[in-house]
């Protein structure tokens, strides 16, 4: 995947590419959107779940209730709202978004929210899912620690 930089919900700027070495879904929402905020409220459980493989839930939220990209209260916001305590929860903004796969060096490709990428260790995309739904979100974390 592209690497980027963002902050976080403590306001410390951080890289993609810091994650390498540890399995991780991104999730790309916004907070306007209601099945982005029906999918955070199992980030915590799915986090916690495969907390043996070390998996990280990081949740890359590029929009606030206002369509604007969220400061570092938002992402608090956003973290409590839907009991997220250690799963990371990231700012972004639209121009982490490209909108044709060829262009996926570039950016995160998507058509609907939330989007989700599974990366492996060696920061490798295994696998993409659009739209929300947790048993696929289940089968494709599977898929990809099996891999």
């Amino acid at each position: 995947p592209c690497d980027f930089e963002s902050f976080n919900s403590d306001g410390v700027n951080t890289n993609l590419y810091d994650l390498e070495g540890t399995p991780f879904i991104l999730d790309i929402s916004a907070a306007w959107c209601g099945p982005c905020r029906m999918a955070a409220e199992e980030v915590q459980m799915v986090q916690d779940k495969y907390e043996d493989y070390d998996l990280k839930y990081l949740t890359l939220l590029f929009e606030d209730t206002t369509g604007n990209p969220p400061d570092v209260q938002d992402l608090k916001n956003w973290k409590e709202l839907n009991g997220i305590e250690s799963a990371p929860v990231w700012g972004g903004s639209r121009e982490l978004l490209v909108y044709s796969p060829i262009d996926i060096e570039e950016g995160f490709y998507m058509t609907a929210l939330p989007t989700f990428y599974f990366i492996n260790e060696d920061m490798r995309i295994i696998s993409m899912l659009e739209g929300f739904s947790s048993e696929m979100i289940e089968q494709h974390i599977e898929e990809m620690l099996n891999e």
